[in-house]
C-alpha cells in the first residue's frame, strides 16, 4: 500500500465500495418502476494499517501528520512518540516533523480537494480505478488483534479530476452591427448580406 508516494508500514486493509447513484421513476398506482442511474458517487475509502514495532509506529505517524491537517491551523498534528514498552508519549512541539509542515498549505477554513488529494496505491483500488483520495476522516491508534500492537484508520474520499471546460466564444459587433467571432466572419446575415444596393440620389445621372 501506498498514500501519497509512501509505502505504508505494517500491514494495510482496504476496504470501498463503489457505486452510481439511482433514481426510481414509478408512475402512479404501479408497483414496477424505472431505475435510472443519475452519476457516479465518489465512494468513501476506509484504510486500516496495523503496526506493531516502534520503528513501524515512527513512519506511520510521520505519514499520518504528513497528510491531516488541523482545524484553523497550518501545521500538522503532534508528534507522537513511541516507547520501548509500547506506549505513545506527546513529544514537544518543536520536534515535529517540518517537511509534513510544508505540506499542509492551506490555514484553516475550506480546503479544495484539488489541493487535498493525494495518491492512493492498492490492488484492490486498483481494480475499480481509483488512484487518488483527499483524507476527510481518522480514527487514532487503538490497541491491535495482538498485544503490543495497534491500529490505525483512515477515512478517505475518491478524488476525480474534473474536466476542463471548453472556452466561451466571445461574440462583438462592430460598429455596422455585423456580428464577429470564431466562426461568425464568414457567415452572411439572410436578406441583408445578398441584398442589392440601392442607387443614391448622388449616383444619378443628370
Amino acid at each position: 500500500m501506498e498514500i501519497a508516494g509512501k509505502k505504508t508500514p505494517g500491514l494495510a486493509k482496504v476496504r470501498v465500495e463503489p457505486e452510481y447513484a439511482t433514481d426510481a421513476q414509478r408512475a402512479s398506482g404501479e408497483d414496477a418502476a424505472a431505475i435510472i442511474l443519475s452519476g457516479y458517487q465518489p465512494p468513501r475509502i476506509e484504510i486500516e494499517i496495523l503496526v506493531w514495532t516502534p520503528e513501524q509506529w515512527t513512519k506511520l505517524d510521520e505519514l499520518q501528520r504528513g497528510i491531516w491537517r488541523q482545524p484553523n491551523k497550518a501545521g500538522p498534528l503532534e508528534n507522537i512518540g513511541f516507547t520501548e514498552d509500547l506506549r505513545f508519549v506527546p513529544t514537544k512541539p518543536k520536534q515535529r516533523d517540518q517537511a509534513a509542515a510544508a505540506t499542509q498549505a492551506t490555514v484553516g477554513g475550506a480546503q479544495a480537494i484539488d489541493d487535498a488529494a493525494v495518491t492512493l496505491v492498492h490492488p484492490k483500488l486498483a481494480q475499480v480505478g481509483i488512484t487518488a483520495g483527499a483524507l476527510v476522516g481518522l480514527v487514532p491508534a487503538e490497541d491491535g488483534p495482538e498485544r503490543g500492537s495497534k491500529t490505525v484508520k483512515l477515512r478517505f474520499i475518491q478524488y476525480i479530476p474534473r474536466k476542463p471546460q471548453p472556452p466561451v466564444r466571445k461574440i462583438t459587433k462592430t460598429a455596422a452591427g455585423k456580428r464577429k467571432g470564431d466562426l461568425l466572419d464568414a457567415v452572411q446575415t439572410p436578406g441583408i448580406a445578398n441584398r442589392p444596393e440601392v442607387p443614391s440620389d448622388s449616383d444619378a445621372e443628370p
